[in-house]
């Protein structure tokens, strides 16, 4: 099967991933990173939180979901709903925001026992499908 390299782009940090063909950006970062995405309906493609801009990279046509739940100023500027996003080939995205829901688990600097805290709630938010951690702590 194919695989995807996709660039995720949190401030002036940057991490890659890869993955396989067919998963949507949403379900490739969050199985294949240390990366949160607020995605509250759990990436049904509901609530419109999981957005992000694609820098660079093709990616699938714009949803008809996707033009409900984004504005046409969004929808210009790159913006999408990485839950029913899907790359055609590698991928650079960034947060749609400086207040950004994408949170890099790897460039935290703290103590051990914090970091083992984080990643097991980013493991259960992943479990619950969707969740942040945020809203677990």
């Amino acid at each position: 099967m194919d695989q995807h390299t996709i660039t995720i782009l949190v401030g002036d940090e940057e991490s890659t991933i890869t993955v396989s063909a067919g998963e949507s950006l949403h379900h490739g970062i969050v199985e294949n990173s240390d990366t949160v995405i607020d995605a509250p309906c759990g990436g049904k493609g509901k609530c419109g939180k999981c957005k992000v801009i694609v820098e660079s990279g093709a990616v699938s046509d714009v949803t008809d979901q996707e033009r409900k739940l984004l504005s046409d100023h969004e929808l210009e500027r790159g913006v999408r709903l990485a839950c029913l996003t899907y790359p055609r080939g590698d991928v650079e995205v960034r947060s749609h925001d400086p207040n950004s829901p994408i949170i890099v688990l790897e460039n935290i600097s703290a103590p051990e026992e914090v970091y083992d805290i984080l990643r097991r709630a980013v493991r259960k938010a992943r479990k619950d499908q969707g969740l942040t951690f945020q809203e677990e702590m």
